[in-house]
């Protein structure tokens, strides 16, 4: 059985309610949060005054959501300028942060997968590499390379075929633009294989919905794959040691959020630390002639917010 390993960042973030949800023309704007509200707990007190400390002093990382929550002076930069803002803020002796609305200019990489694994891709195939995007003005735009190498010129397709000659290890960076041609990049290493001599199905790609988790957030579902064998293909998913078993059907997704919430979902402080750990899902599937592949999928869902 391999093994994979996929870390999870999960960002603290809790929506604030918004009135409504502007529109600019045809592009989707989506509304801010609220400012100085660095860990998005619907409030601005002391707690983020320390993040945001704790983040100049280079002893934890935080997301871009939160470094738009923490610069509230309005200079595009973060500083403690912002802190001590805050603080007077806190002391109630400033009422508001008179601020331009820089998540306008926000873009992440909020997922990037293929249907091939890492690994799993086989040499003169093409591959199908798939990008989303997340921030404040749409429409977005995707540019794809390969170790360096522009091999799908900017546009709104969010996804790229390339077929590999040779097997190895390479580079895939996808950069994604806003409307402001500001970009976020993403970059993962993939590994290229021989050609599978088995006919035995083979669980081509394993991936999530997203690449970070929000606090509250129980949508993470997990995909499945498969190649080879005959198809059609059954998949069964079992999660700690047989605790939770969803059985052989043609469903090949997983729908781990909705796991962990069920787990929890009587403690009042249900949240971001249930998610913190290491867990293996074990992935089984099964061709149309009764033929069965198993792989264990081990990934680390990480409270990257607080190190």
């Amino acid at each position: 059985m391999n093994k994979r390993l996929i870390k999870i960042c999960i960002t603290l973030l809790v929506l604030a309610t918004l009135a409504s949800t502007q529109i600019l023309s045809a592009s989707a704007l989506i509304s801010p949060y609220r400012r100085g509200d660095v860990n998005y707990d619907y409030s601005i007190d002391i707690d983020d005054v320390t993040l945001l400390q704790k983040y100049l002093a280079n002893t934890i990382d935080l997301s871009k959501r939160s470094l738009y929550g923490g610069e509230v002076n309005g200079d595009g930069k973060l500083t403690i300028d912002d802190v001590t803002m805050i603080q007077k803020y806190c002391a109630e002796m400033i009422k508001s942060f008179n601020t331009e609305d820089a998540w306008l200019h926000t873009v992440e990489v909020y997922n990037f997968y293929s249907d091939y694994n890492s690994g799993k891709a086989p040499v003169d195939t093409p591959i199908t590499f798939y990008a989303e995007g997340w921030g404040g003005v749409e429409p977005f735009t995707y540019e794809f390379y390969v170790d360096d190498v522009l091999v799908s010129e900017r546009a709104e397709t969010d996804n790229f075929s390339y077929t590999f000659d040779e097997k190895g290890i390479y580079n895939i960076t996808v950069r994604i633009y806003n409307a402001f041609d500001e970009y976020d990049k993403y970059t993962q290493q993939f590994e290229v294989v021989d050609e599978y001599p088995s006919e035995q199905p083979v669980i081509s790609s394993i991936y999530f919905n997203k690449l970070k988790v929000e606090e509250y957030d129980f949508s993470l579902v997990l995909t499945a794959n498969a190649v080879l064998g005959n198809a059609p293909y059954e998949y069964k998913f079992s999660i700690d040691d047989g605790a939770y078993v969803q059985d052989f059907s043609e469903n090949n997704k997983f729908d781990f959020g909705s796991y962990m919430y069920e787990l929890y979902k009587n403690d009042d402080t249900i949240g971001v630390k249930h998610y913190v750990g290491e867990y293996t899902v074990e992935i089984s599937v099964r061709d149309s002639t009764g033929q069965i592949t198993t792989e264990d999928f081990s990934f680390l869902v990480n409270f990257a917010m607080i190190g």
